[in-house]
């Protein structure tokens, strides 16, 4: 009933349908429908790719991608880069992120960029906070994207170690094609 098992080479995968997707917002919260658009229409990501994806523990998912404000006297990718330290305890150079989209709603502009895992650096030392006010006009989302094996192996260095973002209570690995089939 909307999740069936295959096996190939000897191994099991789940295949989870376009049916079971409100037992997925039952297991990860409530789902941003405007966010997830920035991974289904995304033109640096193929249906073959896999994204990293952060679970909060307050009814919030973020299928995909990592979000956050952009603080004052901060660009778009210092807070990018300052996000992906918090949330997913990866370091990546600004010249690694790719500008993939922007979009502006009323007085709100996104930036939204898109990572190779491949690029990312595990760093759990977190950095000191930045205690500058948001400056809630400006918003990122970062999409790391990468093969399955690439995706979890940041997320196997990752797992248990504290993050800037208390939030955050474990990471799932997405893969893009599932994600473009909810909308």
């Amino acid at each position: 009933m909307g999740c069936s098992t295959s096996t190939t080479n000897n191994k099991t995968q789940k295949i989870i349908t376009k049916e079971r997707f409100p037992v997925f917002i039952t297991e990860c919260g409530i789902i941003n429908r405007s966010n997830i658009n920035f991974v289904t229409k995304s033109t640096m990501l193929k249906d073959t790719d896999y994204v990293i994806s952060p679970h909060y523990n307050a009814d919030d998912s973020q299928p995909g991608m990592i979000t956050g404000t952009v603080k004052q006297g901060e660009s778009f990718t210092e807070a990018a880069t300052r996000e992906l330290h918090e949330e997913l305890l990866i370091n990546v150079t600004p010249e690694s992120l790719k500008c993939d989209q922007t979009h502006t709603h009323g007085n709100r502009t996104w930036k939204v960029y898109v990572v190779n895992a491949t690029k990312t650096k595990i760093n759990s030392i977190l950095p000191e906070p930045n205690i500058n006010q948001d400056d809630r006009s400006k918003k990122v989302a970062v999409i790391v994207r990468g093969s399955f094996r690439e995706c979890a192996d940041i997320v196997s260095k990752t797992r248990g170690k504290q993050r800037g973002e208390k939030d955050i209570i474990g990471t799932k690995i997405l893969k893009v094609e599932f994600l473009r089939g909810l909308v």
